[in-house]
């Protein structure tokens, strides 16, 4: 949690002044005239909210948990296997629902051997995809460490021919 907080902590840098600037000039203000402190507060709202409007784009950007993933995803079935539960999920709503979970390698093989597929895959999980039976591109990196790649069995070479 601490480290997401440090983080962002270049867009609460500016809200965190937006308050303390006007909590300072609304205390000066309300003594000397409480009608025109409001008038202070007001315009601090506003500050703040232009300041919360600007970055939340961002903030939110980098905590969510998977659309980026999917839109390289153009709509075809992702086979998870290791990735965290709410990265996955987010699959439903971004790609239309064609999210599968496989427990197992050996159930990612099966569905390997059937024809290449996009696998979206946890940080341990990652490197046991490099084998050589394995062809492997990566699509892109997500959140938390996972990985979506494109995976598929390479064509095992031909048996030598016997001479005659």
């Amino acid at each position: 949690m601490w480290q997401r907080v440090v983080s962002l902590w270049p867009f609460l840098v500016p809200g965190a002044l937006c308050i303390l600037a006007t909590a300072a000039l609304f205390a000066w203000r309300a003594t000397r005239d409480p009608a025109g402190a409001l008038s202070i507060a007001r315009a601090g709202a506003i500050c703040l909210l232009a300041i919360l409007t600007l970055a939340a784009p961002t903030v939110l950007g980098r905590l969510e948990s998977g659309h980026d993933l999917y839109a390289l995803a153009h709509r075809e079935e992702v086979v998870v296997w290791g990735a965290r539960r709410s990265v996955w999920m987010s699959g439903y709503f971004y790609n239309d629902g064609r999210v599968r979970e496989v427990y197992t390698f050996e159930q990612l093989m099966a569905e390997v051997a059937l024809r290449p597929r996009l696998v979206l895959c946890g940080p341990q999980e990652r490197p046991r995809l490099d084998q050589p039976a394995l062809s492997l591109s990566p699509v892109a990196n997500g959140p938390r460490g996972t990985s979506l790649v494109r995976l598929s069995r390479r064509p095992s070479a031909p048996e030598a021919i016997p001479a005659s």
